[in-house]
């Protein structure tokens, strides 16, 4: 049986080192932790992010619609351009009584 010599070159660690090595060891083990939750929050936002931009994108084919239904839409469409229009011909007389009122006290002024 033989017995083996201590190593001279190593030298014994102390109770203070090892107790720094143990706070230091902790320190890094939360820091790892803080960024492990931080690299999932960032992950799950870019898959958001990802999810909307997939959201967004819409590709139209084809449409496959008989002619009954067309007409039907067609339909829907103008009646529901009638209130638009009347909003946008309100405008249209409201800038042009403006317009000739304007031209009307310069023509008086004028003669």
């Amino acid at each position: 049986m033989t017995i083996e010599q201590p190593n001279p070159s190593v030298q014994p660690v102390s109770d203070e080192q090892t107790s720094q090595l143990a706070q230091t060891l902790s320190v890094q083990q939360e820091q790892l932790k803080t960024l492990q939750l931080q690299t999932e929050r960032v992950v799950g936002a870019i898959q958001v992010l990802q999810q909307r931009s997939d959201n967004r994108n819409v590709a139209i084919n084809a449409i496959t619609m008989s002619f009954g239904d067309m007409v039907l839409l067609l339909v829907k469409i103008a009646l529901a351009s009638i209130p638009a229009a009347i909003i946008v011909l309100i405008l249209y007389g409201i800038v042009l009584a403006l317009l000739g009122g304007i031209f009307a006290a310069m023509l008086r002024a004028s003669f």
